[in-house]
């Protein structure tokens, strides 16, 4: 649930949601099997949590979220900064 709470906050952090975006993150929800209710759970998910659980992961994991967070940063056709500052913060 930490991978799909930090994806839901690279996908706001240039202030513009796209149809792409939420596309993206819906069929990310699928894959990993969230509900609505594990979404309204992550909710209060905080960012100092997610980067915590990033960064017990093995290094395969870590490789395997930095991929889908490099794909919805991307999803919208624009690797935003702020996007980009997001992620690298998380996974080091």
């Amino acid at each position: 649930m930490a991978t799909y709470a930090i994806l839901n906050m690279i996908m706001k952090a240039d202030d513009v949601i796209l149809q792409s975006e939420l596309d993206y993150l819906d069929s990310i929800s699928e894959l990993l099997e969230i509900t609505i209710e594990d979404v309204d759970r992550m909710e209060s998910f905080e960012y100092d949590n997610c980067r915590a659980i990033v960064s017990a992961m093995t290094e395969d994991g870590k490789n395997a979220v930095a991929k889908l967070f490099n794909d919805i940063a991307i999803a919208d056709g624009i690797l935003d900064p702020r996007e980009t500052r997001l992620i690298e913060s998380i996974l080091l």
